[in-house]
């Protein structure tokens, strides 16, 4: 599903945010 409002464009960078924070946890863990 894809929406054409500004928040999918955020969601997007949210979504790669909270997977750039896993990768991270996931080294240091």
């Amino acid at each position: 599903m894809r929406v054409n409002y500004g928040q999918s464009v955020h969601g997007e960078e949210e979504i790669a945010a909270v997977v750039e924070v896993l990768r991270t946890s996931t080294q240091m863990g």
